[in-house]
């Protein structure tokens, strides 16, 4: 699978939108996991997503950790990879 820093585009051109309907699922999933989405922006990307798959923390939420606003907005997130990067603090 690919990482979320497969996909940093390049400084000053915001490559998000048009990856976000990329066909290739992988793609959306990564896109739909960048920190710079906004929560409507993450939940306007369908990913299929199997919870019973092992997938690493992602690197932006665990250095939220302690922030506990940030830890109760990304606990509800549309993205199921958020939601358990929050709940592997709890």
């Amino acid at each position: 699978m690919l990482s979320s820093r497969d996909l940093r585009p390049p400084p000053n051109i915001h490559s998000g939108p048009l990856l976000a309907q990329d066909p290739d699922e992988n793609v959306r999933f990564v896109v739909a996991t960048r920190p710079d989405l906004t929560e409507e922006q993450r939940a306007g990307i369908y990913v299929d997503f199997d919870l019973r798959g092992h997938c690493s923390q992602l690197d932006w939420v665990m250095a939220l950790h302690d922030d506990p606003d940030a830890m109760r907005r990304l606990a509800a997130s549309s993205h199921p990879l958020v939601r358990r990067s929050v709940r592997n603090f709890e």
